[in-house]
């Protein structure tokens, strides 16, 4: 499942959002830390909408999920 993936001090909060989105059927968008093939959690950038059909209902989502690592870094360094 996909607490394999994220951070744990994360995956609660969320999930938590992810279903509140899912829900609503509203957009859903979140900075989080995922765990790579090697153990070491990035940072990323992920994005979520529905798409509907022709009487509204939610056929689908689509997502992305944007490596924002360095960005974050860099924003942690200056602080």
């Amino acid at each position: 499942g996909l607490g394999c993936v994220h951070h744990p001090d994360e995956y609660p909060a969320i999930i938590g959002r992810w279903d509140a989105a899912h829900a609503r059927g509203a957009p859903f968008e979140a900075e989080l830390r995922l765990r790579r093939h090697d153990g070491v959690y990035r940072w990323f950038l992920a994005r979520a909408v529905p798409v509907r059909d022709d009487a509204g209902r939610i056929v689908r989502w689509v997502g992305t999920t944007t490596d924002i690592h360095e960005r974050k870094t860099a924003e942690e360094r200056l602080r």
